[in-house]
Parts: C-alpha cells; sequence; structure tokens
C-alpha cells in the first residue's frame, strides 16, 4: 500500500497562500478540520482501509510506473459532496494528478461515480485554478484509454 499525500508534497505556489493549506488540510483524510456531528446524525459506517484491485495496480505500474499513491486524498464539497480518486501524484511540471480507474466492464454505479468526479474537477478548478489535473482512464483491449481530463 502506498503512502498518503501531505502537504510537504504539494508546489510551493499552491502553499504561499494560507487559504489553500487550510482548505487543503480540512479535504485530506484524517484532517482535524471536520465539523462535529449533530447530535441527532445518525453514525457513519467507517469504510475499512483496503489496497487497490488488479486494474488499479496494473494502472499504476504500467501508466503512474508504480509512483501513484493509492487514495491519498479526500476532497470535501459543498452539501457533504465527497469524492476520492483512485490515484494522486505530483507531476514533474508541478500539476497535482487525480486519476480514476475503471475496468472494460461498466458497473452501474460508475455513472455516480463520473458525476462526482466531474464535480470535484470543476470545485478544484474553481478554488485551485491550474492545480490539479483530473484524469479518467478505462481499460480496453488495446490498452489504457483517457476518456475525461481536465
Amino acid at each position: 500500500m502506498t503512502s498518503r499525500l501531505s502537504l510537504s508534497d504539494l508546489p510551493a505556489s499552491i502553499l504561499a497562500d494560507p487559504r489553500n493549506v487550510a482548505i487543503l488540510q480540512a479535504a485530506m483524510k484524517g484532517g482535524k478540520e471536520e465539523a462535529p456531528a449533530a447530535p441527532e446524525a445518525k453514525p457513519q459506517a467507517r469504510r475499512e482501509p483496503h489496497g487497490p484491485n488488479k486494474t488499479e495496480e496494473r494502472f499504476n505500474r504500467e501508466v503512474l510506473g508504480g509512483r501513484g499513491r493509492f487514495e491519498a486524498i479526500t476532497f470535501k464539497m459543498a452539501g457533504q459532496s465527497k469524492y476520492t480518486p483512485d490515484f494522486v501524484l505530483t507531476e514533474p511540471d508541478g500539476h497535482i494528478g487525480c486519476y480514476e480507474v475503471k475496468g472494460s466492464y461498466r458497473l452501474p454505479s460508475e455513472g455516480r461515480a463520473l458525476t462526482a468526479f466531474r464535480e470535484c474537477r470543476a470545485w478544484a478548478e474553481e478554488r485551485f485554478p491550474g492545480a490539479f489535473r483530473f484524469r479518467w482512464f478505462r481499460r480496453s483491449k488495446d490498452g489504457w484509454q483517457e476518456l475525461h481530463m481536465i
């Protein structure tokens, strides 16, 4: 399993603004910035930590050269929406790459995943213009196809 993304992994241009640091700290998994749950709220089931599936492992190895960090960050957007990309890595040009990986078989839940992907992409571009690159890949018989990118 790969390590989590930390603030020290981010480009200095993003960290120069203290507002960005506060937002990123709140967006990262395990951040202490979350508001306490209301007393009447039902307890949420926590997902057990897990590793990548075989398709995701193959993508990390073949496309990212093993450098991707699996589910290293969760974006927490307005309205309690959340999105966790499959892999995150700091690219050579300083952008933070967020990668979503799908196998060749389309599952019924893929529509919800694509909606969350697009919502997060728009949210991040509004708050951190040019800092993130979101990419969606699908495995096919011809190799990896990039379907959605910003």
